[in-house]
């Protein structure tokens, strides 16, 4: 890392100016994410009340606090809010484009219709079905009508989070590279310190932190690692929290905007941006746990309707064996046996030990199917069940793979910190993984799963999953 270039000069504050992070246009991620979830609580309870209000005033009878049906008014709003997390309604990328939003919002008004005529005819019949059916059509549109706002408002440049690295080149364009296609939510407007090159992105150095952060009106300072904070610095940095800019470490802003860990990037500081301690509750742990037992239980229901034809289809296509069985480390380094349906030729390998790649000449014609619906999978139930494997977290490895991979990726075992799954984020966001970048790049996402991880996430990732195997995307 190329030491800054820190002017001595007194550092003096700019005038004052305002950020106002409570605005609208500098609403962070997470927090226009949690806007659009609470309008859409608002205008699903409120739906729900007002149509059965209107059913009342259309048919006059004596109500009391006790008889309002509570059960669908918050069933309701939380079935809708449940269905849209799910669909991925609150993701950005599908919130700041009205098409995209429009085609979420009717599927999920859709899920709902069938859970409300489920409900309504089976087991609840407290709200009158008058009442049900001005709701079902007034909440999608109260919902695509907030959409629209929202796109209004917050889907423009202004928007976009406003960046300036303390560092050099190299961090910078680090940062700039996961923010591409991100531009509606982060600008990086350049870096500060030293420069060994004529980059367009350098703006000058530390001794002008404080007026680029006033001209530009940055609302982020982001300081590079084992970066030295003289007295000056400090003072700059101190100056701009005043004014209500924040400053952060690269390991976090990186994570922010990527959602994946800087391996490369964490040199000496990796204890501070590394996934070193347990981040969950025993509370949240145990509900973890019954997730994948529950899980493990459907998994193996499901695999025993499913055996009979899978495993004819095997034999017919290429013979013995129907399973294929390796050995695999899991938490803690302990090795156990990892069995799925066999989807290769019986001499894949020939006794070498072989990456699997995105387009495998070893599968066979059942193998392929197999693959793309992830029905292969399907026997991994009985290890998640077992407590070997868990629902969501890192694939596992080979251990002969783990020890090559282990000196040339940095921090590669800190992955056998916790179960290994039978899906990730790995699986939802690159696939599979071929050579030593492309490892380092899973890597980069097993970690930020580790450090995140929780019950949340994990029910976020088996989504996401699912609606992978229904559009038989696998690899």
């Amino acid at each position: 890392m190329t030491e800054l270039d820190v002017s001595q000069a007194k550092v003096t504050a700019p005038p004052a100016y305002d950020v106002n992070r409570v605005s609208i246009p500098f609403l962070r991620i997470q927090e226009r994410k949690w806007l659009l979830a609470g309008v859409d609580l608002l205008i699903a309870f409120a739906t729900m009340w007002g149509a059965y209000v209107a059913w009342t005033l259309m048919h006059p009878r004596a109500t009391s606090f006790t008889q309002v049906p509570w059960d669908w008014l918050i069933g309701g709003t939380v079935v809708w809010l449940a269905a849209s997390w799910l669909a991925g309604a609150y993701d950005l990328g599908v919130a700041d484009w009205f098409g995209r939003a429009a085609r979420v919002t009717l599927s999920v008004a859709v899920a709902s219709w069938g859970a409300a005529l489920v409900a309504t005819f089976v087991f609840l019949k407290t709200y009158p079905r008058p009442s049900l059916a001005i709701a079902a059509v007034a909440l999608p549109l109260g919902v695509l009508a907030w959409r629209r706002l929202y796109v209004t408002i917050l889907r423009r440049p202004a928007s976009a989070l406003r960046l300036i690295v303390v560092g050099n080149a190299t961090l910078f364009h680090a940062l700039a590279s996961v923010a591409v296609g991100q531009e509606n939510y982060y600008r990086l407007l350049g870096f500060v310190g030293a420069s060994d090159m004529d980059d367009p992105h350098h703006l000058g150095n530390t001794a002008d932190l404080l007026r680029l952060t006033s001209q530009l009106r940055a609302q982020r300072i982001v300081v590079a690692p084992r970066l030295s904070l003289p007295n000056e610095l400090v003072l700059a940095l101190s100056h701009s929290v005043e004014q209500g800019v924040e400053v952060a470490d690269f390991s976090s802003a990186y994570e922010d905007i990527a959602e994946k860990v800087a391996v490369e990037h964490a040199g000496d500081f990796w204890l501070a941006s590394l996934p070193t301690r347990t981040y969950t509750s025993p509370i949240e742990d145990l509900a973890m746990r019954l997730l994948d037992v529950v899980g493990g239980i459907v998994g193996i229901l499901l695999t025993a309707v499913l055996f009979p034809f899978i495993s004819l289809a095997i034999l017919m296509d290429s013979g013995r064996p129907i399973f294929y069985r390796q050995e695999r480390l899991g938490r803690s380094g302990k090795p156990f046996t990892l069995a799925k349906f066999r989807s290769m030729r019986q001499d894949a390998e020939c006794g070498t030990a072989q990456w699997a790649s995105r387009i495998d000449t070893r599968a066979t014609r059942v193998g392929r199917f197999l693959r793309r619906t992830h029905m292969d999978e399907l026997p991994q139930f009985w290890s998640v069940l077992k407590g070997e494997m868990s629902l969501v977290g890192p694939r596992p490895e080979r251990p002969s793979f783990t020890d090559d991979l282990a000196q040339s990726v940095p921090f590669y075992r800190l992955r056998l910190a916790v179960r290994p799954g039978l899906t990730g984020l790995k699986q939802i966001r690159f696939g599979y993984a071929a050579t030593v970048e492309e490892h380092l790049e899973v890597l980069r996402h097993d970690l930020y799963y580790i450090k995140h991880r929780s019950l949340g996430l994990n029910v976020v990732v088996i989504a996401r999953t699912l609606g992978r195997v229904f559009g038989m995307k696998g690899r």
